[in-house]
């Protein structure tokens, strides 16, 4: 379970395929709120990715060296967990956030 909240381009995915089967769910409906209503679930996966380093590391999580050389399978994760908290999950959430406030605006001409 850990490494599948912990795997940032499954959640990534996930979350364009969940908005996305949304999306085409209020089309075919002709009700928005179903799209604007995925814009949380959106938002739950970006703080997924913004925690992966806790999510991977669980409690030990404080005591990682982020200095590690970045040709090592360990040093590549962690490079990893840095950009997922500073720039992956911040823009999937931010992402998920418009949608959740204004998804229904879409359908509205």
């Amino acid at each position: 379970m850990r490494s599948l909240f912990s795997n940032t381009w499954l959640l990534v995915i996930s979350a364009i395929i969940f908005s996305g089967y949304s999306f085409y769910y209020s089309v075919a409906s002709g009700d928005p709120q179903w799209f604007q209503r995925s814009g949380s679930i959106v938002v739950l996966i970006g703080v997924f990715i913004t925690a992966r380093r806790i999510v991977r590391l669980g409690e030990n999580y404080l005591n990682e060296d982020w200095n590690l050389p970045d040709e090592s399978a360990e040093g590549k994760k962690a490079l990893l967990d840095q950009r997922s908290e500073s720039i992956y999950g911040p823009i999937v959430a931010v992402i998920g956030t418009i949608i959740w406030g204004y998804g229904d605006l879409v359908f509205n001409r």
